[in-house]
């Protein structure tokens, strides 16, 4: 059995991951290959068995069952690849899992320096990843890519994921990042994995801003406070797998996580043109805003 620590989490796996290795004496998560397990669901489908049963179905990939918030099986479908299960595994069911914990994820990047973390989010295609990796070159780095785990306690604190990222190729192009074709995300187009250590950071950090990336046919970046009344709106809407969190029924303790999370954190919009790489631009616009 290999060990992680991924997502603030003690992992056991069976399934070699890249991600931080850890040492441990107790799990919080157990990940295990089956033969088969005990419901069968149709491909590319959230399955909500119970409160403590979920189920995840992949097409010609893997069927997941998450079981009481610290166990995830994994049956292998077809002529997958262990990348293929990776993808999947350390994104939605990962995610699944956090729902069914009670810990409700955004869908985004953070990045740090200093111990301090900004989250960046917004809708697919919006740059997240890109801007993320742009400010890797102004010296901060990515804590998680895609999956935003955070808890709060006296201060919102973002757990790191695994040191990869995952960034278009036109994106890894004008960052000068060298990509190849053994690199390339499966089933994405022009889609490649960053795996860079030193780009990555395996602390905890305090998230103190949260910006939402708005594409828009305008000529200049842009950045607007968002009002403390639009704060909780911004957050749902950028919750990871918001459909999930509703068909699990649990859009009350959703509430409750995203509503103490607030009063923590300051919230922007980054309204910037479409098709064009702005990227200096808006960490410039950032860094007016923000105390590092």
């Amino acid at each position: 059995m290999f060990k992680y620590r991924i997502f603030g989490l003690n992992v056991k796996s069976d399934i070699k991951l890249d991600c931080y290795p850890a040492h441990f004496d107790v799990a919080d998560v157990e990940v295990r290959t089956v033969n088969k397990l005990d419901k069968m669901i149709k491909s590319d489908y959230f399955y909500l068995h119970n409160d403590n049963e979920y189920y995840l179905s992949i097409s010609n990939v893997a069927s997941f069952k998450i079981s009481n918030s610290n166990l995830i099986e994994v049956l292998p479908i077809g002529d997958n690849s262990h990348s293929e299960i990776e993808l999947f595994l350390l994104g939605s069911v990962f995610g699944s899992l956090m729902i069914q914990m009670g810990n409700f994820p955004l869908h985004g990047s953070v990045v740090e320096k200093n111990g301090v973390g900004i989250a960046l989010i917004g809708d697919s295609g919006a740059g997240k990843s890109t801007l993320a990796g742009a400010f890797v070159r102004s010296g901060w780095r990515v804590v998680t890519d895609d999956v935003i785990r955070y808890l709060t306690e006296a201060n919102v604190r973002v757990y790191p994921s695994y040191p990869s990222q995952k960034i278009w190729g036109k994106a890894a192009e004008y960052l000068s990042l060298n990509v190849t074709k053994s690199d390339s995300v499966i089933n994405r187009i022009d889609k490649y994995y960053i795996k860079s250590k030193d780009r990555f950071s395996n602390k905890n950090v305090n998230l103190k801003y949260v910006f939402e990336l708005v594409p828009q046919n305008i000529d200049k970046v842009k950045i607007k406070s968002v009002r403390s009344s639009e704060a909780l709106s911004l957050m749902i809407n950028n919750s990871y797998r918001y459909k999930f969190i509703e068909v699990a029924g649990k859009a009350k303790g959703h509430f409750k996580c995203i509503s103490k999370a607030l009063p923590y954190l300051k919230f922007y919009r980054i309204y910037r043109p479409i098709d064009e790489f702005t990227m200096d631009e808006q960490i410039e616009s950032i860094m007016k805003v923000i105390e590092v």
